[in-house]
C-alpha cells in the first residue's frame, strides 16, 4: 500500500506561513489601535481639566493671562484632535489587517479541507483495497478446500 501524499502540501504551509504572519501584523495593528486610544482619552482628560481651570483671583482681570490660559486650552484641544486623527488611522490600518487575516484565513482553509478531502479518500481507498485483500484471500481459502475435498 503507498502512502498518502498531499501534493499541496507545501502551498498549504506557505498559507499557513502567511495566515500566522497576518495573524500577528493583526494582533501589533491592534494593540496600536488602543495605544492611540488611551493617548487620546488621557489628552482629552486634559483637557477637560484644563477647562475647568481657573486663574487665581488675583490673575483674573489679567488680559495676558486670560489669552494665555486660553492658548493652553487651545493647545490641548489641538492635541486631542491630532490623536483622534492618529487613532482612527490605526483603526483603519487594524480594519486592513483585519481583512487580509479573513483573506489569508479563507485560502488556508481551502487548502486545509482539500487536505481534508483527499485523506478521506485515500483512506476509503485503501479501506477497499485492503477488503478486496481479504476477500481474495478468503476465496482462495475456498477454491483449496473445494479442491482437497475433490481429491479425497
Amino acid at each position: 500500500m503507498r502512502r498518502f501524499v498531499f501534493r499541496l502540501a507545501r502551498l498549504e504551509r506557505l498559507r499557513a506561513a502567511e495566515r500566522r504572519e497576518a495573524r500577528t501584523v493583526l494582533a501589533a495593528a491592534l494593540g496600536e489601535a488602543a495605544r492611540h486610544e488611551r493617548e487620546r482619552l488621557a489628552a482629552e482628560g486634559a483637557a477637560r481639566e484644563a477647562d475647568e481651570a481657573k486663574l487665581p483671583e488675583e490673575a483674573q482681570g489679567d488680559p495676558e493671562a486670560l489669552r494665555g490660559l486660553a492658548e493652553w486650552r487651545a493647545g490641548l484641544r489641538r492635541v486631542v484632535a491630532a490623536r483622534l486623527a492618529r487613532e482612527l488611522e490605526a483603526l483603519r490600518e487594524a480594519q486592513r489587517a483585519g481583512e487580509a487575516h479573513q483573506a489569508a484565513s479563507r485560502t488556508h482553509r481551502v487548502l486545509e479541507m482539500l487536505h481534508a478531502r483527499r485523506l478521506t479518500l485515500w483512506r476509503e481507498e485503501a479501506s477497499r483495497e485492503e477488503q478486496r485483500f481479504l476477500d481474495e484471500i478468503h476465496l482462495t481459502r475456498i477454491a483449496r478446500e473445494r479442491k482437497d475435498e475433490k481429491e479425497e
